[in-house]
């Protein structure tokens, strides 16, 4: 029997912290996890990570789908099933998925700016491997790293706001561009990004992917390790 579970963290404004019930809880190949009746946490997907934070007395690791069920990866003091408890994301982990989840969309926007028909199709806004990609087989301009830097810069510097906005699909945009299909979390303008850099771009087999970093931040972020991939 699958349980729904709520996603409070789709609207922006809603808080890092709820109270919740614990509809049902199991074990799987990535470890003990809980099913809630609503969340905070975002849940793995669309490139993001799912929240870090606590569950009751619980440590919470993850946030992942698996069988249509939203699956609460947690290690401690367990909250029995039927049990009602808080749900607290760290904030400092949320700020820094929420940075560089933006920073991708900026990088998206850059690209479909300088490079006129290509369109960013699927991306990655992981701090240890953060990456733009779409389907692009034509040579690019030697200068491309450099003017999509500025372009960021620009954008940085204009401190565009980013506008999340809900219904039948939830879309981000950030202002001058397209809005696009994304479930996960943002920082409200494009400078609270923070330093944005522009590693390199290639294209291998009709791929063009385009790889960032946002300053070193994903020297202390903190996974859960062995995690299979989504």
């Amino acid at each position: 029997m699958h349980t729904h579970t709520q996603l409070i963290y789709l609207d922006t404004n809603s808080p890092l912290i709820c109270a919740t019930r614990i509809l049902d809880a199991g074990q799987d190949n990535v470890g003990h996890y809980l099913i809630l009746d609503k969340t905070v946490a975002h849940v793995r997907g669309g490139g993001q990570l799912g929240d870090r934070g606590r569950i009751g007395d619980a440590t919470l690791l993850d946030v992942r789908r698996a069988n249509d069920e939203v699956r609460h990866y947690v290690e401690g003091v367990s909250p029995v099933v039927g049990a009602n408890v808080a749900v607290k994301v760290d904030p400092e982990f949320r700020r820094r998925s929420s940075r560089w989840h933006t920073a991708g969309h900026l990088l998206a926007a850059a690209l479909e700016h300088e490079i006129p028909g290509f369109a960013a199709s699927a991306a990655q806004q992981w701090p240890t491997d953060a990456w733009v990609t779409g389907l692009w087989a034509v040579p690019i301009a030697e200068d491309l790293t450099q003017r999509l830097q500025r372009f960021i810069d620009d954008a940085r510097a204009a401190d565009l706001p980013v506008v999340v906005k809900l219904g039948d699909v939830r879309t981000v945009q950030i202002q001058g561009h397209r809005p696009v299909p994304c479930g996960g979390t943002h920082v409200a303008s494009i400078g609270a990004i923070g330093p944005l850099h522009v590693e390199d771009v290639r294209i291998k087999k009709g791929v063009l992917k385009a790889r960032y970093t946002c300053d070193d931040e994903k020297k202390d972020i903190v996974f859960f390790i062995g995690l299979p991939s989504c």
